[in-house]
């Protein structure tokens, strides 16, 4: 395996969700993978589930890193909302030489939504090592 191999992180997966919650390395996640959002009017404020998951290599593992997640208007002129955060993956006993873990982490974050539009969701791992972006679109319904 070449050297950037070991080293590159990778965002696995950014997930929006009603809820979730990661426990013993495991996610579990309750109406997740939306991106469209309806309501009969706006401005509307929701609870919604944020989850990452990060990719480690080995050449990563037992260091400091950051992650930051912020909600915004796809134009990016208004901030929805902002998450940031430091984790450290260890590399359990027995740990094959070379192999990847993963970072999972999620977070319940209510969401102000001014008017119906698109809007995104990203996610930047050390700064801009490693980012990903997911859109969700908030529609309004004919009253």
């Amino acid at each position: 395996m070449r050297e950037d191999e070991l080293r590159r992180l990778e965002v696995e997966y950014l997930i929006l969700a009603d809820g979730a919650q990661v426990q013993n390395g495991k996610l579990y996640v309750l109406g997740g993978g939306w991106d469209r959002i309806q309501f009969p009017g706006y401005p509307r404020t929701i609870q919604a589930a944020i989850v990452l998951g990060v990719r480690v290599p080995w050449g990563e593992t037992n260091r400091r890193h950051t992650f930051g997640i912020i909600g915004r208007t796809a134009d990016a002129n208004e901030e929805l909302f902002k998450a940031e955060g430091e984790f450290e993956v260890g590399r359990p006993p027995g740990t094959p030489e070379a192999m990847p873990q993963m970072f999972q982490v999620a977070m319940q974050l209510p969401i102000n939504l001014p008017s119906p539009g698109t809007y995104e969701v990203v996610a930047r791992i050390d700064g801009d090592k490693a980012t990903k972006q997911r859109p969700f679109f908030a529609v309004q319904l004919p009253q």
